[in-house]
């Protein structure tokens, strides 16, 4: 009865702490590995194609009451085109075609 009590507590401990070093040096590991592969591997979805800049016409919705989409599509119409818009951290919602 006592080897039986002194094997499974020595093998507890053996198993705690292969899986104490598992987590501490494989996981991170293994995740450092496959975030640099990912990182390499997949293109990037917000590149544009040959560095061209994408023009588009945006503006801030102001006032009380809500834009509705066909309202926002005329006033989209009297923008100027941009090629970057500042929305200076407003909470507003943001049109843009």
């Amino acid at each position: 009865m006592i080897f039986s009590v002194k094997f499974g507590t020595s093998a507890r401990n053996s198993l705690d702490h292969g899986l104490y070093l598992f987590a501490l040096y494989v996981v991170p590991v293994c995740l450092a590995v496959i975030s640099i592969f990912t990182l390499m591997a997949w293109e990037s979805s917000y590149s544009a194609p040959d560095g061209k800049q994408i023009e588009f016409r945006a503006m801030l919705e102001t006032g009380s009451t809500a834009l509705t989409p066909q309202e926002a599509i005329r006033h989209l119409a009297s923008q100027p085109i941009n090629r970057q818009f500042d929305t200076r951290l407003s909470e507003s919602p943001v049109w843009f075609s």
